[in-house]
């Protein structure tokens, strides 16, 4: 006995607005997050569109297998893969439907899946839990309230906000930089915030790159799974020369720049051993830590050696733009010299 129901586990009126939103924006292409009785009925009654579907349970995803539908795309994601797929693996959509498990990573993801003028709709959106999604929009709305139970619902979110970046690179590794580049791309973005303020700063702004961000990176790994991490890097011995030149002409501001120094380097003033094994101890801790956390998003990018937008801008899900990458201390010592 197949442990698919007859038709969607959806409520009369939600199955009305879904109709109806489909026949108004006429989207090419849908993706719907967990595989069941839906898959066949949406496909069925919208041949001409392309479903994609994703399901983590094994069982589900036999039972819609034996009956996949030409038209429908069925893929088996088990966790973490099935709420952190890229655009690079199956594209993007002008419209998803999340009604399977883990819904707010889901919807933290589809982030990353919807065109610009995209919406994704979240069954069941009268559960609590589900609220947080919210934080994800610039634009939300019920399409069905809860029924008579205080059960289903269905809402409406569009107008994505860009998901949280955190730029982790050392100082001097090319951070301004990263920064001046995810400002060009629309990104809120804050260079150096307060070190004693960061998780203030990670709730109010899309992105924060530069050393303050830096102890506590596991954190925000757990506040924001969907974030991408960046790692600017550059070579051993032409870091040291830069780190030189700056601790030299920039001393540090107290109480809060004497602090954020001893929370990276333990001093506050340049020594090039405790810099050197610094370097390579914390090189070496943000590889284990991403290494072992195949969940997270994860970017190294060696700007002062020419990575830009072709780098970035993949990761992000965006376009490449036709503009020069910025070079910010570049750009400053040329108008210098």
């Amino acid at each position: 006995m197949s442990i698919l129901p007859d038709g969607p586990i959806m409520d009369a009126p939600e199955i009305a607005a879904i109709h109806a939103m489909l026949d108004a924006r006429q989207p090419a292409r849908v993706l719907e997050w967990g595989a069941g009785a839906s898959t066949l009925y949406w496909s069925q009654h919208y041949p001409d569109i392309e479903w994609v579907t994703l399901e983590h349970d094994a069982a589900w995803f036999a039972a819609v297998k034996e009956r996949q539908p030409a038209n429908v795309t069925l893929l088996h994601l088990p966790y973490p893969d099935y709420y952190s797929i890229e655009p690079q693996a199956i594209g993007r959509f002008s419209f998803i439907i999340v009604d399977g498990r883990e819904r707010v990573r889901c919807l933290d993801a589809a982030r990353h899946l919807l065109l610009p003028e995209g919406v994704a709709l979240l069954h069941d959106s009268s559960r609590a839990r589900y609220d947080e999604a919210v934080k994800y929009y610039n634009a939300t709305r019920d399409l069905c309230p809860p029924n008579a139970k205080g059960k289903r619902g269905l809402r409406c979110y569009a107008q994505p906000r860009p998901p949280k970046v955190f730029g982790i690179g050392l100082p001097k590794t090319g951070t301004s930089s990263l920064n001046a580049a995810l400002v060009h791309l629309g990104y809120n973005a804050k260079h150096y915030p307060h070190p004693q303020r960061v998780y203030g700063a990670a709730e109010s702004l899309d992105a924060l790159t530069d050393s303050p961000v830096i102890p506590h990176i596991e954190a925000l790994a757990r506040r924001y799974p969907g974030a991408l991490f960046v790692q600017t890097v550059r070579p051993l011995d032409e870091w040291l020369a830069s780190c030189e030149a700056h601790w030299q002409t920039r001393a540090a501001q107290p109480p809060i720049g004497f602090w954020n120094r001893r929370s990276i380097f333990g001093v506050t003033v340049y020594d090039p051993a405790i810099f050197t094994r610094v370097y390579l101890e914390y090189r070496a801790r943000v590889t284990q830590f991403f290494a072992a956390r195949a969940d997270l998003r994860y970017l190294e990018i060696d700007i002062c050696h020419g990575d830009g937008w072709g780098v970035l801008c993949p990761a992000l899900g965006l376009s490449v733009p036709a503009c020069e990458f910025p070079h910010i201390n570049a750009a400053k010592k040329l108008q210098s010299a």
